[in-house]
């Protein structure tokens, strides 16, 4: 009897030490997979700022999300923190700039963070790709060659394939523009006037109008600089609470 006693209180114990533990962290499974990682790449500490960053990132888009689960939150904060980390200005893969706050300010004016979203012109999902570019990117990045119109909406519609595919695109162009290994707020304008407009168009505008960069082109630059401040904001405001 008091052995089975004993047997009973050594379990107990472990289950609530275990539970504890869970609840001493915010992080969860996926978050501490990356961290990991990202410590291993970096070969550095991990520290309370990237904390703060993961989980503000993960907390606003589960606010202003439209039709996305929590495991879909999850997996595009994973996205987005990952390429942050990648590309970032202090990208350890390469520097060019695609920090956090460029990408959610890239989703907010593409969608409104919407993971159906399709304008007027037929772009679809979060980076609010136009179906022969999603076509494009799928084979490029995910290796399909046969890709039926009912996968490309699939594919579209799901928002972490969907967000890896605009965020390719934006890495492409952002290397094509980089001067020196150092992307300067220049290059990046540039490289979301392509993403925008796409390549080609953007050079017959220049060919056209006989300038270097069409004032229209530049627009969606503007708009999404705005709202990179928002998440500059956000992310400073709540690192300070």
């Amino acid at each position: 009897m008091i052995k089975t006693l004993l047997v009973f209180i050594v379990v107990f114990m472990f289950i609530l030490a275990t539970v504890l533990v869970n609840h001493s962290s915010r992080l969860t499974s996926n978050e501490k997979k990356i961290v990991e990682t990202d410590k291993k790449v970096k070969g550095l500490e991990f520290v309370t700022d990237e904390i703060v960053l993961y989980q503000t990132i993960e907390e606003y888009l589960w606010r202003n999300q439209i039709g996305m689960n929590y495991e879909e939150v999850t997996e595009c904060t994973r996205i987005i923190y990952q390429y942050h980390k990648r590309y970032g200005i202090d990208g350890y893969v390469n520097p060019i700039g695609l920090n956090y706050d460029m990408i959610l300010a890239m989703i907010d004016y593409e969608s409104l963070f919407n993971k159906e979203a399709v304008s007027p012109a037929g772009a679809l999902g979060l980076m609010q790709l136009m179906p022969f570019m999603m076509r494009q990117q799928m084979k490029k990045i995910f290796e399909k060659e046969d890709i039926s119109d009912k996968d490309l909406i699939e594919f579209a519609f799901t928002p972490r394939l969907n967000l890896v595919c605009g965020l390719e695109l934006m890495v492409k162009y952002q290397l094509m523009f980089m001067s020196d290994n150092h992307a300067s707020p220049t290059d990046w304008k540039l490289a979301l006037s392509y993403y925008n407009w796409s390549a080609e168009a953007v050079a017959q505008m220049m060919k056209a109008m006989g300038k270097d960069e069409p004032k229209a082109s530049l627009n969606y630059a503007i708009e999404v600089e705005k709202r990179m401040r928002k998440y500059q904001e956000l992310i400073f405001f709540e690192d300070n609470e």
